[in-house]
């Protein structure tokens, strides 16, 4: 168990300081402009430190476990819920969802997961560099926002030069190991248009609510994050629908095969038939069989035989059946 957050920073003046411990994240509470503290929810210790902040038992309750897909809350002092990111996880690739939960007043930022997310440590590197300056935790909110958009739009385009060469591969019909990757794929961004989709909901409402506690000055900026995100959530479905196409492609090419090969075992029952049906008539161990008696019947039954074949197959190329 550690005894302080995943990261904190403390923000004063233009510049920042970064407490190791909880302790230090109190004591700078007292100084700084404001704060940002990131949370690992899975930890004990980030767990209490969230339960002792004075606020409504429900607002920590939701903001605790960042499972639920809701919309952002508001009242007169906070803003808080869940927002959407993506996973960075070694190992896994592509457009994977993941949850942060937020909270955040005119002096403090708090964000929480339980698995390592794209964004936020982007947005982390961010502020770590001075890439950005933020003046309130409601313009490292829109960082975020932003960072989000860049980071899927630049997996989605990943994504899409991966299924654009497997498109290739199975349009030249040499594509049918891909079928669990664009499975995955497709699986993934289902999930994606799904969760993001909620948020994008919880996003409008906030801009169309536009509450006291929010920067009149940031909305310019949300609604612009909110534009670009919902670009991504019907680019992330337009994607979903691409991978159904290719898909669809394969199981016509197994079809296909399936048929042609049906086909081609139709066309030898057809042809072996006569051979079969001569083959029972003799084979019956009753009198009366022609040929019986005969020291050429077996010559005269496979000419029999071999002359009904050719027949047949001569019909079936005469009807165009090959």
């Amino acid at each position: 168990m550690s005894n302080g957050p995943q990261f904190a920073f403390a923000f004063r003046s233009g510049s920042w300081q970064a407490p190791s411990d909880f302790a230090e994240v109190d004591a700078a509470a007292a100084n700084a402009d404001f704060l940002w503290v990131h949370l690992d929810l899975g930890d004990a210790a980030a767990q209490a430190w969230l339960h002792a902040r004075p606020w409504p038992a429900d607002v920590i309750e939701i903001v605790a476990a960042p499972i639920q897909r809701g919309k952002l809350f508001i009242t007169s002092e906070l803003i808080y819920g869940h927002l959407r990111d993506f996973r960075d996880l070694s190992g896994t690739a592509g457009l994977q969802a993941g949850s942060v939960s937020v909270v955040v007043s005119q002096r403090l930022l708090i964000t929480g997961r339980r698995i390592r997310l794209r964004s936020i440590g982007e947005l982390q590197r961010r502020v770590k560099t001075q890439t950005v300056r933020p003046a309130n935790p409601y313009a490292l909110i829109m960082e975020f926002l932003k960072a989000l958009n860049d980071i899927g739009e630049g997996l989605l385009q990943e994504a899409d030069e991966r299924l654009k060469s497997i498109e290739s591969r199975v349009l030249k019909r040499i594509g049918a190991a891909h079928h669990e990757e664009i499975l995955e794929m497709r699986r993934d961004s289902i999930e994606i248009v799904r969760d993001m989709t909620y948020k994008r909901t919880a996003l409008l409402d906030l801009a169309r609510e536009q509450p006291s506690i929010f920067p009149a000055r940031e909305y310019e900026r949300l609604s612009h994050q909110i534009h670009r995100y919902s670009a991504l959530v019907d680019d992330a479905q337009e994607f979903a629908d691409r991978c159904q196409f290719v898909l669809e492609e394969l199981r016509a090419q197994v079809e296909e095969k399936t048929n042609r090969n049906l086909y081609i075992l139709t066309a030898f029952s057809a042809i072996l038939l006569p051979a079969t049906l001569v083959a029972s008539i003799w084979g019956m161990n009753v009198g009366g069989l022609p040929f019986s008696d005969s020291p050429d019947g077996f010559l005269v039954v496979c000419g029999l035989i071999a002359a009904t074949s050719i027949a047949i197959v001569l019909l079936l190329f005469r009807f165009k059946f090959f």
